[in-house]
This record gives C-alpha cells, structure tokens and sequence, in this order.
C-alpha cells in the first residue's frame, strides 16, 4: 500500500509498514523553491536537496515532521551547479531533527552589463544605500526562510 501523506518536493514515495513509515521527502531534480538571484543571466534559480532525501519514522509521526528551507539573504551571480546556497532543516516535534544542504540545480551564469546595472539599482533601493557587503556582493547572512 503506497500513501502520499507529506509532500513538500512534489515527488513522493512511501512505503508502509506496521511500525514505521519510509519517504521520499525530496527529489534529487525538483526544486524545493526559486528564489531571485541578483546580477545574472535568469532571473530565479532553482534549488533543491541535490540528492533523494528519505526519512523513515514511526507511524503517526508524519504530521509532527515540519521542513524550513532557508535562502542566503542577497542570492547574487554566479553560481555554480551543485553550490550550497542554505539549508533544508527538518524539525520533529519541534525539535531539530536533520538538516541538509540546499544547493543550486542549475547553474547561473553573470548578466550582461545591462542586467547588472538595472540589479544594482533594484538592490540599492530594496537594501537602503547604506548596507555593508563583502567584497563578492554578497552580505553571507541567511534571513529568507520558506516554511514547508
């Protein structure tokens, strides 16, 4: 008997049993989200677990399981293909149970020289002009949290 009882990567595969429960939390090629990406050739990029995620639990405790996938604050070009970029915490309960790295499924290359600019005018007015970077552009800090 195959049940989809949790879903957050739109793929899902359990197999039950009379004690525990096994399932594909995420797939290794479907996007968990697409957050903006600043200064590239897209506009999003696709990210995701990079790799099947299962978990097996005792039955019933599927509904205790919540997943946060966490984004860095200012996401900018490039970024390779695989590149962790956050996290993927799952919480049991509401206690921490794992967490994963959450990695680029696509890569994303440097816009051009228009693309750029018209970035760094959005980033300068969403930001306010006085924000402190590091000397890529990009703060390190992780504030963009999706609750899943």
């Amino acid at each position: 008997m195959k049940v989809c009882a949790w879903n957050p990567g739109n793929a899902c595969l359990t197999t039950d049993s009379a004690v525990s429960r096994r399932g594909l939390l995420y797939a290794a090629d479907i996007p968990a989200v697409r957050p903006r990406i600043w200064m590239g050739d897209q506009s999003t990029i696709p990210l995701g677990a990079g790799r099947n995620l299962y978990l097996t639990l005792p039955r019933g405790w599927h509904e205790k399981l919540h997943a946060r996938v966490t984004v860095r604050e200012s996401l900018n070009a490039p970024v390779q293909l695989g590149q962790a970029v956050g996290t993927i915490a799952l919480d049991l309960a509401s206690a921490a149970a794992r967490e994963y790295p959450l990695v680029a499924l696509k890569q994303v290359g440097e816009g051009n020289l228009l693309q750029r600019t018209i970035d760094k005018i959005q980033l300068g007015y969403s930001n306010g002009l006085n924000t402190t970077r590091d000397s890529r552009g990009d703060s390190g800090r992780f504030s963009t949290a999706y609750f899943l």
